[in-house]
């Protein structure tokens, strides 16, 4: 245990934790080696958990008074570990038959009933969906007008209703189960950083912008997970989202005559947030398998995993290259690459998702798979480096302290959108410029 000038907050970023961290991980790295396997599954999972003074966590404040000390506790397969499988139980088609033959399935919202909303980004379109898979209605349509929205940026139901929010609009919607229009009330959540998170059976949380920046951790916080109800009254909860650091994402830019472009760098780590549905804050940079864990009823923890990144085939990089020069010499045909290259491994993970019982999902790409030419187009709309590969992932599986509970790999060309319990929904390329919504029952079985 380290004692510390509790006047004295400190970032997450500063030497006292840097080396404390530091020492944590090497142990972590020693354990990690012992235990693990000849295979690449067969890797140790290291939860390090925090033992420190209290620390007084001010949801409403945002105000931490101590940096914790950490000891490493070790959670590997031979400590409970599992294997998941999804068992498919229902199939939805993004469109209704015999209106357009082409969509895309890019949020779910899971009714009680075992039927779904799903936004189609493709078409613009909010779609209902029965338990038994079939097209149900329309809700709302594209539009600026009262009970329109421009773009979808979160859905979840509440109390039978629907709520989306229209990150460009500014506002949450409301529609009745009957998919009518009811009411709209305005949030402050910039179009980058806009989103949903599930909290209880009554209320969402909002990632938008704070009225005052809050200190966390030693720094101002802007932005944070608050809750509101259905009506878009207070639900009495703001989590201030805490200064994680972020790994350098560089970027391409190119300009002419007016016209200007910018993109990430080919297969630049990113950095990911996100709130479970007790408010617990996960954040951490995807050039690391390292996760931070602020709990409001508990001490803070670090997850770290010792798997190694996904690499870039040599192929890939040059495809990713090449598509990267492509788009920014169609606005300067004289740019040349310049600084950093893309890089040799991918991110850890791209994602994190919570369920109801309070597991952590983090989704962790895959080595890429080269399509074939004939299906080269139907990934355009995935998000992949260069249209002709194909990049799959697996999800690690964490209990509410942290432990490793083990891994599950989707079908390919599949993605997890939504995790409730052991009901696990998600999207499945069939076939070319067809998406289906599935939904999987979860299911472990010990190795």
């Amino acid at each position: 245990m380290i004692r510390q000038d509790s006047a004295r907050p400190r970032t997450l970023s500063s030497p006292l934790v840097r080396r404390t961290l530091g020492a944590a991980l090497l142990v972590a790295a020693i354990l990690g080696i012992a235990t693990s396997g000849s295979g690449a599954n067969d890797v140790a999972s290291i939860a390090i958990v925090i033992d420190t003074l209290p620390a007084r966590i001010d949801t409403v404040g945002g105000q931490i008074d101590t940096v914790p000390a950490t000891v490493v506790v070790e959670s590997s397969r031979g400590s409970g570990a599992v294997a998941f499988t999804l068992e498919s139980e229902l199939q939805i088609a993004s469109h209704e038959p015999g209106v357009y033959t082409s969509g895309s399935v890019d949020l779910i919202a899971p009714r009680r009933d075992g039927g779904a909303y799903i936004w189609d980004r493709a078409t613009a379109a909010v779609r209902e969906f029965g338990a038994d898979g079939r097209f149900v209605r329309h809700v709302g349509r594209s539009g600026s007008g009262p009970g329109e929205y421009e773009d979808v940026a979160g859905m979840e139901v509440l109390d039978g209703q629907l709520v989306l929010l229209d990150p460009l609009a500014q506002q949450v919607l409301v529609y009745d189960s009957s998919g009518v229009f009811r009411l709209a009330w305005p949030v402050d959540a910039p179009p980058g950083l806009a989103s949903i998170h599930p909290r209880d059976a009554n209320s969402i949380f909002v990632r938008g912008a704070l009225n005052e920046p809050r200190a966390v951790y030693g720094a101002e916080a802007t932005t944070a997970f608050i809750a509101y109800r259905g009506d878009g009254t207070s639900a009495g909860d703001t989590v201030p989202i805490p200064d994680f650091p972020a790994p350098r994402r560089p970027t391409l830019q190119a300009a002419s005559a007016g016209r200007y472009v910018v993109r990430q760098l080919p297969f630049a780590a990113r950095s990911v947030v996100g709130v479970a549905p007790e408010g617990a804050i996960v954040g951490g940079r995807g050039d690391q398998y390292r996760l931070d864990v602020i709990r409001r009823s508990d001490l803070p923890m670090q997850i770290v995993r010792t798997v190694a990144a996904a690499p870039i085939a040599i192929r890939e990089r040059t495809d990713s290259a090449r598509q990267a020069t492509i788009e920014m010499q169609a606005v300067d045909p004289s740019w040349k690459w310049h600084g950093p290259g893309v890089p040799y491994q991918k991110s850890f993970f791209h994602r994190i998702l919570f369920d109801h019982q309070g597991r952590l999902w983090v989704e962790r790409p895959l080595p890429s798979v080269r399509s074939s030419p004939d299906d080269a187009a139907s990934r355009s709309w995935w998000r992949s480096a260069a249209r002709v590969w194909r990049e799959d992932v697996a999800y690690d599986l964490f209990d509410a302290s942290g432990r490793f509970m083990g891994s599950v790999i989707p079908p390919p060309t599949s993605r997890i959108l939504r995790v409730g319990g052991n009901d696990v929904w998600g999207v499945y390329l069939a076939a070319p410029a067809a998406p289906v919504a599935v939904r999987w029952q979860l299911v472990p079985s010990r190795r």
